[in-house]
């Protein structure tokens, strides 16, 4: 995926129960406007089981601009019942091109900005 991709922020602390938003930053390096998927992945696995995402740009396909930026959000929180032995988790995400097959509403955002 032609896109820089990174957290605004590469670390937060968060206590079981309390609500965070954390950003992405994004740049479409190239001169086509694209249409992205997020697909996400936490480790430790188990983790997994107790983030709990109340929004998430990976929820929808993303559309981008050619050589355009933007800042894509995602707020969740931890399960209250997060057992005490996972202390530290990291959540990343791979980007997919999904120009070629993107939704409608995807593509209209385009429409929208033109």
């Amino acid at each position: 995926m032609p896109w820089d991709f990174a957290p605004e922020t590469r670390e937060v602390r968060v206590h079981p129960g309390e609500t965070k938003l954390v950003n992405f930053l994004v740049h479409n390096r190239t001169g086509n406007n694209m249409v992205a998927q997020a697909i996400p992945s936490v480790a430790p696995g188990e983790a997994a089981l107790y983030l709990n995402k109340v929004e998430c740009f990976c929820f929808n396909q993303q559309p981008l601009a050619a050589n355009d930026d933007a800042k894509m959000p995602m707020q969740f929180y931890l399960d209250p019942d997060i057992p005490e032995h996972i202390t530290t988790m990291t959540l990343s995400y791979t980007l997919y091109d999904m120009t070629a097959n993107a939704t409608a509403d995807a593509l209209a955002q385009f429409k929208q900005t033109e």
